[in-house]
């Protein structure tokens, strides 16, 4: 029984393989319709995906400007550290003159 059955069994999943091909009358699609099919579905969601991501980066340009145009702030910075690099220079140079001066006296 095994012996007969196996090759019906080959027999038929050959014809299901081999009847892909196109026919305009049961409405089936070659391989090659459907490759063509499945690039230009490809493409149509590229070009989507690309518009939604244009469309989105365009949104964060408006909402970054937005969010600059805001209140100025006001000036509340000071001078403090320049007071400060100021003394140190001041301190510097004094203990320069100092060194110096105790070995000039030396």
């Amino acid at each position: 029984m095994k012996k007969v059955i196996l090759p019906i069994c080959a027999l038929v999943f050959l014809s299901v393989g081999y009847s892909s091909t196109a026919s305009a009358s049961t409405g089936t699609v070659t391989k090659e319709e459907a490759l063509k099919e499945q690039q230009s579905n490809d493409l149509a969601k590229k070009e989507a995906a690309i518009k939604q991501q244009q469309d989105s980066d365009l949104a964060k340009k408006e909402a970054a400007i937005k969010q600059q145009q805001g209140e100025k702030l006001p000036n509340t910075a000071s001078n403090g550290v320049t007071m400060m690099l100021v003394s140190a220079c001041l301190v510097a140079l004094g203990s320069v003159f100092g060194f110096t001066r105790r070995k000039i006296k030396a």
